[in-house]
């Protein structure tokens, strides 16, 4: 399982960056972003397809970026599966972790 303390880079190919850009308008720039600004990471329930829910403010906002493990296994690599503009339960954990 991933572990955000781990994490130096992110994966991004074809597959992921069509799903993240095309179906959620969230480019690589976004996830970078987030990462930079102090994320906090919030596990996944058991069960889900992503490890963590990473979690920060961005220029415009608030955004959460689902990250799971590489497809090569680099425990310092995360894949960006999803995203989305942060929830008000989003929000209150990055407050109440920060």
């Amino acid at each position: 399982m991933l572990r955000p303390e781990l994490i130096a880079s992110f994966e991004f190919d074809v597959d992921n960056l069509k799903h993240l850009t095309g179906k959620h308008g969230i480019e690589s720039e976004d996830v970078l972003e987030v990462f930079s600004n102090g994320p906090v990471f919030i596990e996944d329930d058991v069960g889900q397809t992503g490890d963590w829910y990473m979690v920060a403010p961005v220029a415009g906002g608030w955004r959460t970026i689902v990250l799971t493990e590489s497809r090569s296994r680099d425990r310092t690599v995360a894949r960006p599966i999803t995203g989305w503009p942060s929830n008000r339960w989003e929000i209150e954990r990055y407050g109440a972790e920060s």
